[in-house]
Parts: structure tokens; C-alpha cells; sequence
């Protein structure tokens, strides 16, 4: 899967990816109803689902809830893949409409995906590792030719990112990594080069991850430590010189406590955005401070 999709990032850019992202969608959206519908069956109503999740206690502190509340909700508002789709639309409220579309559309799939799991849980039991319950469920539940199609809406949800964040990552690769090494080459030579390094750093990093929800929490993680406080400054306060400084190092400081967190193994990765944020909040304020009490004083 990495690999075709590294192929027709490469080969076709932004456009494919888009236009591969538009059917990839439709395809999720029916399988994942199929999948519902037949999860429901399974279980006996909706009703048993709610029995269900209230027969299970709750096994998370309430800092892990309010890391899971942070890192599920917060990094979309830095999430670059939103940016890059709305820096493609043809005006502001184009890009209004398409980020409310798809807010409205994941809030209602989250309850979805939701009751998925949980008819997931009660019907191939507790045991199961989180990153086969769809696919097991779709095996025991699905007859022959549904089954076959939510598997391609599966493929075609991994790829939907996969795709996504390669162009994202091969943009930052050649504009903040390549290009200030002092390669002449042009824009898109860089991008493509940057997107082919930044799969293989993805598919050497596997390892470092217990299942996919793991993975995902730490890319949720890393989002919100290293750009939510600066982006969210930068809206209310609007762009200033003098926050350029702050920014950078804020970022830098909020990125490697959550890589630390992950690589020393110091406890659950949903946590490490508290500390990640609690930095990079810090250090913005201190150097922010800084910078201002010196010109103030420079001015005096």
C-alpha cells in the first residue's frame, strides 16, 4: 500500500492525490455504513450497544481523558493536510464550506466508528488486538461480495492518508530540509524526492509503534505540541515580526518532548501532549517575554 501510493504521489502530485482522495472517500463512506448496518444486526439493536459500552468500568484516569480530548480534537487545527486543501481552493469560502463539511462528516462517522467498536468488542471478544477488530468483524459478519467491497474501502482509507501525508511531508522535506542545503534543483524535484525519503523514514519507524491507534495518537500528539500554540497566537493576535523567534523554538521544544516521551518510553503516548503543549506554551511566553522586556528596555 505504501508503495503504490508513493508511486502516484510521485508520478502525478497534488491533482492525482486529490482526485484519488475523492472516489477513496465515497468508497469509506459505503463500506463503513455496510460494516454499521451489519454490526447492528449482529448485536441485537442499538440498544445492545448501549448496554454494551456501559457494562465495561472505565479504565482511563482523567488526565488521560483530557490528553484523549486534546489530541482528538485540538491537532486539527493544526493538522496540515487541512491547510494544504484549503491553500488549493479556489476562494476563502470554498475552503469555509469544505473544512465544515468535513467537520460535520467526522463527528458523525466518530459515532459510527464508535458503535462499530464497541458491536466489534462483544462480538469477537476482549482479546482481540484493536488493529484487527474491523477487518475480523467484516470476515464474520459480511457475506461474500460485501465483504470483498468493504475490504477495498479499507485499502482505500489507508491510502487516503498514506497519499496525503507523503505530499505534505515531501513539501516540508524540500523546502525547510533540502532547499536550505543549497540544492539548486527545481520545486517539484525537491517535493518528489522529499516525498520518496519521507516513506522510507515512515516505513523504518514502524517498529517504534505498538498498533495503529499508537501511531496515530503520536502523530496527533506531535501536531499539537509543535504548531497549536503558535498557529493559534498567530490567529488572535494576527502576524508579527516579533513572534517569529518564539514560534520556531516553541515548536522545536514541543516536538522533541513528545519524540523524548516516545523514544525513553516514560509512559502512555496520549500523555505526552500535556507536556508538550506545557513547553511549548512555556518556552513561547519566556522568550516572548524576553524579546519584549529587552526592546521596552532598549526603548527607555
Amino acid at each position: 500500500t505504501l508503495t503504490f501510493a508513493l508511486l502516484y504521489t510521485i508520478l502525478g502530485g497534488f491533482r492525482k492525490v486529490v482526485e484519488t482522495d475523492i472516489l477513496q472517500f465515497f468508497l469509506v463512506i459505503i463500506g463503513v455504513f455496510i460494516v454499521f448496518f451489519f454490526s447492528i444486526k449482529a448485536v441485537g439493536g442499538w440498544s445492545k450497544i448501549q448496554e454494551i459500552a456501559s457494562s465495561y468500568p472505565s479504565s482511563f484516569s482523567r488526565w488521560e481523558i483530557v490528553s484523549f480530548f486534546i489530541v482528538f480534537s485540538f491537532p486539527l487545527w493544526a493538522d496540515p493536510s487541512f491547510y494544504q486543501r484549503c491553500s488549493a481552493a479556489k476562494d476563502p469560502r470554498t475552503a469555509s464550506l469544505g473544512i465544515a463539511f468535513v467537520g460535520l462528516v467526522d463527528s458523525f462517522m466518530t459515532f459510527v466508528g464508535l458503535g462499530i467498536g464497541l458491536a466489534g468488542v462483544y462480538i469477537i471478544g476482549n482479546n482481540a488486538n484493536p488493529d484487527t477488530i474491523f477487518p475480523s468483524l467484516v470476515e464474520t459478519i459480511l457475506p461474500t461480495g460485501l465483504r470483498e467491497l468493504v475490504g477495498l474501502a479499507i485499502l482505500s482509507a489507508v491510502m487516503s492518508t498514506v497519499d496525503s501525508y507523503l505530499l505534505i511531508a515531501g513539501g516540508v522535506f524540500a523546502n525547510d530540509i533540502l532547499h536550505p542545503l543549497g540544492l539548486k534543483w527545481d520545486g517539484v524535484k525537491l517535493s518528489k524526492i522529499g516525498t520518496f525519503l519521507s516513506a522510507i523514514f515512515a516505513f523504518l519507524s514502524l517498529s517504534i509503534f505498538s498498533d495503529i491507534i499508537d501511531a496515530a495518537i503520536f502523530a496527533f500528539s506531535l501536531f499539537a505540541s509543535t504548531s497549536l500554540i503558535p498557529l493559534v497566537l498567530a490567529l488572535v493576535l494576527g502576524p508579527r515580526s516579533d513572534f517569529v523567534l518564539p514560534s520556531l523554538v516553541s515548536m522545536f521544544a514541543g516536538g522533541v518532548t513528545v519524540i523524548a516521551w516516545k523514544l525513553l518510553k516514560l509512559g502512555d503516548t496520549s500523555v505526552s501532549v500535556l507536556y508538550g503543549l506545557a513547553i511549548s506554551g512555556g518556552i513561547w511566553l519566556l522568550l516572548f517575554s524576553f524579546r519584549t522586556f529587552k526592546h521596552l528596555k532598549t526603548r527607555g
